[in-house]
């Protein structure tokens, strides 16, 4: 069975390198992430998760991480070689107080992106892997 990577945003490929190791194994960068600079599509989300689904031809375990678990989920939607779905730090919806981040937070982090985008993604990933 072929198995089937995809990281969060900010993040590429590399956050998995310790399983590159495994047989049958496919490590995907999402759009504009690590190797992946070309993609050139009107809706990337959508035309994004069409890609991965056409990737995936056989028997396949999707693990997706945040950004990525949005991908592999809506991938296993459609494509119905996906035998098992591995999501990480996935939430399909975020209007609920409990859930997700204050609008304002959200707000000033796209701020921070505009002004500063190197440190804003480094401080992102340290917040992210607990650092």
């Amino acid at each position: 069975m072929k198995t089937v990577f995809i990281h969060g945003w900010g993040f590429s490929k590399e956050i998995f390198k310790d399983y590159y190791y495994l047989d049958n194994s496919l490590f995907l960068d999402l759009p504009f992430h690590g190797d992946f600079k070309d993609f050139e599509k009107n809706n990337i989300f959508e035309d994004y998760v069409n890609y991965v689904s056409n990737l995936i031809n056989e028997k396949t375990t999707l693990i997706g991480w945040s950004l990525g678990g949005s991908v592999a989920f809506l991938t296993a939607l459609k494509n119905p070689f996906i035998e098992k779905l591995v999501l990480i730090g996935f939430s399909p919806k975020f209007n609920d107080s409990v859930l997700g981040s204050d609008p304002k937070v959200i707000k000033a982090f796209m701020l921070n992106l505009n002004n500063d985008f190197e440190n804003t993604v480094y401080q992102f990933r340290k917040t992210a892997t607990g650092g």
